[in-house]
């Protein structure tokens, strides 16, 4: 028989061919999946969360963490309860808040209570110094002071009432609210950059309650409702009611 030349080559190729192809079977199906399952492939990546804040009642934010991103726990802390040296009033407040006693540039300030856990408050350093909530008492609503600056066509007032009906007033009525069992009157103090105040008038004066950061009644904390909530005036057996 005659041979046929070159099939031997074809044979030994064929056969080169089929071993490469086991090869990569081999290779696909035993090497590949251990490197899926090592270590390096296996290490949980980091979450990265969104960035957002959470207002705290004390006027605090937190942000979101952990695995799942949720917001962290708010801070919590005591209530303490002030008591004016003249006892015309008191109040109660959480335990971070920081009494300041007024200088003698402030002749109608009262008490100035600071927030540490806030900042860039108005009167601060940036670092939470400054005034969080401001309690004067005025003798009337005739006073620079008391009026909150001056203006063409004001006259004298006779009572807060009187003043409060003045469109013209640096401070604008714009509700009414119950503090310590007496009417307050809510009102935006200035114009450009206006806060939120309350004024009550009793028979020893005006007094009022500034909130020098609050642009308005919504922006309140929780906590800043409560501190109102318990605002009294006049007698100890208030305190702690």
């Amino acid at each position: 028989m005659q041979r046929i030349p070159g099939i031997s080559q074809l044979v030994a190729f064929f056969g080169v061919f089929c071993v490469i192809v086991v090869a990569i079977v081999w290779w696909s199906f035993a090497l590949v999946p251990q490197r899926a399952n090592s270590p390096s492939q296996n290490k949980p990546q980091p979450t990265v969360c969104t960035d957002e804040a959470k207002q705290c009642p004390d006027g605090s934010a937190v942000g979101r963490t952990g695995p799942d991103c949720e917001f962290s726990a708010c801070p919590t802390s005591d209530v303490a309860t002030y008591l004016d040296p003249s006892r015309r009033f008191s109040f109660r407040y959480p335990s971070f808040w920081t009494m300041r006693a007024p200088s003698s540039l402030e002749p109608t300030t009262l008490i100035t209570i600071v927030n540490p856990r806030e900042q860039g408050i108005i009167g601060g350093n940036g670092d939470g110094s400054g005034a969080h909530v401001v309690v004067s008492r005025f003798s009337d609503m005739n006073s620079d002071e008391a009026r909150g600056g001056s203006w063409e066509g004001m006259t004298t007032y006779p009572s807060l009432n009187a003043f409060l009906n003045d469109s013209h007033s640096f401070k604008q009525r714009t509700g009414t609210i119950i503090v310590g069992g007496d009417l307050g009157y809510e009102v935006t103090v200035g114009g450009i950059g206006a806060n939120y105040a309350v004024l009550i008038e009793r028979p020893d004066g005006i007094y009022e309650i500034n909130f020098p950061s609050t642009d308005s009644k919504d922006m309140l904390t929780d906590v800043d409702r409560a501190f109102l909530a318990s605002f009294r005036f006049d007698t100890l057996q208030n305190i702690g009611q």
